[in-house]
């Protein structure tokens, strides 16, 4: 496989989303393993290393433009370099996709938050792992009730349906971040059998797979589902997947799960995050998803 030699300002380090994520993004870190392994992957289908969430990040925080949009620089290196002979794969991580006009030409986006072609997990760096705490609570969450786009009706129709249960679930409505929010956000994790991961702004959301990474069974609750890997993993067999009408029953319905289905879960997970739902495991799906792309 090719990768295409883009300039450095397309390929912006990445920003601090959420506040502990330190390190490399998906969009680069699928780039530098590309790099080293792209004689490995056999397909005529050229890689697009554009860091397009740092690129619309660095563009509104520190050049202080109004929301996400298209960067011109981009918009015109696309027009001048892309072949409409040629078919090209990217890897995304904005929620709405990219912004630029494209060229005609053939491109695959692989999509972490909820745009694009094939899904991706939406990763950030790894919170510890369970600690050895008692698990008091059934479900909980602690995050923005309202997050931008759609996931705010989800995300409120959560909260309508949860207050009245009270005791063995616990829901914060919490807007800011920072250390000591995440260290509640993983103790509140830690004491849960099943974490609750409402879509966000995208289809999707961070806590979703930190729940996963920290072995506790998540809940997705989405209206449009975005499942990356859907051909090889039985997400219901680690996941507990509702929408916004399953809500009036999903307290019953957690409070009832089998100690059994949740004991096989929580081990799943423990195979399954190495190999999907990390880092290195994604960067190593790779290979398969794009050699397998028609």
């Amino acid at each position: 496989m090719r990768i295409l030699d883009t300039p450095p300002e397309m390929r912006r380090p990445p920003h601090r989303f959420p506040r502990h994520n330190f390190g490399l993004g998906m969009e680069q870190y699928c780039h530098l393993y590309l790099k080293e392994h792209a004689e490995e992957i056999k397909s005529d289908y050229i890689y697009l290393p554009i860091y397009w969430i740092n690129n619309y990040y660095y563009q509104s925080h520190y050049q202080h433009e109004k929301g996400f949009h298209a960067v011109q620089e981009v918009e015109e290196y696309l027009a001048a370099n892309l072949n409409h002979q040629e078919r090209y794969v990217t890897v995304c991580v904005c929620p709405e996709g990219i912004y630029e006009q494209l060229p005609e030409c053939k491109l695959t986006v692989l999509g972490a938050a909820g745009a694009g072609d094939v899904p991706l997990p939406l990763l950030c760096a790894e919170h510890p792992k369970r600690r050895d705490v008692k698990q008091d609570l059934t479900a909980s969450f602690l995050g923005a009730k309202d997050c931008g786009g759609a996931g705010t009706a989800v995300r409120r129709e959560m909260f309508r349906t949860f207050p009245q249960f009270t005791g063995d679930f616990y829901l914060e409505d919490h807007q800011s971040g920072g250390s000591f929010a995440t260290d509640i956000f993983c103790s509140l994790i830690y004491r849960s059998r099943f974490a609750l991961a409402p879509r966000g702004y995208g289809k999707t959301s961070f806590r979703l797979y930190e729940a996963m990474q920290i072995g506790t069974p998540p809940v997705y609750i989405y209206d449009e589902p975005w499942l990356p890997y859907a051909d090889k993993l039985d997400w219901n067999s680690f996941c507990v997947l509702a929408t916004p009408e399953d809500l009036p029953t999903l307290p019953y319905k957690l409070r009832d799960i089998l100690d059994l289905w949740r004991t096989n879960a929580v081990s799943l997970l423990e195979t399954l995050v190495p190999e999907f739902f990390s880092f290195p495991g994604v960067a190593r799906q790779l290979k398969p998803i794009i050699e397998g792309l028609e």
